[in-house]
């Protein structure tokens, strides 16, 4: 029956762990301090912002998630009337397990620096969105000639812990393209459907196929609106001139991952949501030839020239079905979408 504050304790901390902490907003009183346990000098770690679920629609937190820089996503079970009683939702005897570790195709743990969203299942358990990479340390500007490839995850919680990727359907960007016409660049991503009878959700590795891994990552929060997920991603650039880099709007099905059935961009801006706003005939497989799900695809991402860097839009609903989501860019212009 009280207030509280929760808040991760971030990066660089004297024991280099990740560790949570909920504390009485009257008082000022750690209720409860809560160690991840993972983390030292030689592995360094720090929790990231934390989103509080309530589970039950009773307006009292039964949930917390968070992640860290070691890959790990934490769910922290906080139900009990006891605050005694309140601890890491999955265990090994008395040693913390998450929820998942972020691994990327190597086996190398991907860091997770942005508050995940937390949506429900229309089935069963809830959904976790989240993405990984950094951007804050020095150096984290650099590339590279063969940089990590990052990850958007979607994860289904339903109260067992979710071994790898091996546990989820992997999504694809499959097709890029410049339209010069609109000063934009567009992406299109695969529609494969997840199995949820043996399937734990879904992934999609941030690599391009046209320039490969080229350093893109997610550092800002997702957002979940009708059934889709809404992220931004960060490719930083070397020209120590320019606006730091650029980024990509993705917007997918939250569920599954898959790219939706009907476009979300009103690509020429002319008020309509319509067949002028698809992508016709891409050739994906790269066979030389246009096939019949090549053609009028819809697009899952846009890249805006001259903004830069951006993180999560602000959105306005607009009325029939159509909402603006504005973005400020690392270039100091805005640009509503």
């Amino acid at each position: 029956d009280k207030w509280a504050v929760i808040v991760a304790n971030g990066y660089e901390s004297a024991n280099d762990k990740a560790v949570l902490f909920i504390i009485d907003v009257e008082t000022g009183e750690i209720i409860r301090m809560l160690d991840t346990e993972v983390g030292d000098s030689g592995t360094p770690n720090g929790l990231s912002t934390p989103t509080p679920v309530d589970e039950d629609g009773d307006s009292i937190v039964d949930s917390i998630y968070a992640g860290d820089l070691q890959g790990n996503m934490w769910k922290i079970d906080v139900s009990a009337t006891n605050s005694n009683s309140w601890g890491f939702a999955f265990t090994q005897g008395n040693i913390p397990k998450p929820l998942f570790i972020a691994k990327d195709d190597n086996d190398v743990v991907q860091p997770i620096t942005s508050k995940p969203q937390v949506g429900v299942h229309p089935d069963n358990g809830l959904m976790v969105y989240f993405g990984t990479g950094k951007y804050f340390a020095v150096n984290d500007q650099i590339v590279g000639n063969s940089p990590q490839v990052q990850t958007f995850y979607g994860i289904h919680d339903v109260g067992a812990e979710v071994a790898s990727r091996s546990n989820l359907q992997e999504q694809t960007i499959l097709h890029e393209e410049t339209l010069s016409a609109f000063d934009l660049d567009i992406r299109i991503t695969s529609d494969t459907t997840v199995d949820y009878t043996s399937q734990s959700g879904w992934f999609m590795d941030l690599e391009s196929p046209v320039n490969s891994a080229e350093g893109e990552r997610v550092v800002s929060s997702p957002l979940l609106r009708g059934g889709r997920v809404i992220f931004t991603t960060l490719i930083p650039e070397s020209d120590p001139c320019g606006w730091g880099g650029s980024s990509w709007l993705m917007e997918i099905d939250a569920v599954s991952g898959r790219r939706l059935d009907s476009s979300p961009f009103d690509i020429n801006k002319d008020g309509d949501f319509d067949i002028d706003d698809l992508i016709a005939f891409a050739d994906l497989d790269g066979d030389g030839n246009i096939d019949d799900d090549e053609k009028q695809l819809k697009i899952s991402g846009i890249r805006v020239h001259d903004v830069g860097i951006i993180k999560t839009p602000g959105v306005v609903s607009t009325g029939n079905d159509t909402e603006m989501k504005y973005v400020s860019g690392s270039s100091g212009n805005l640009e509503a979408v």
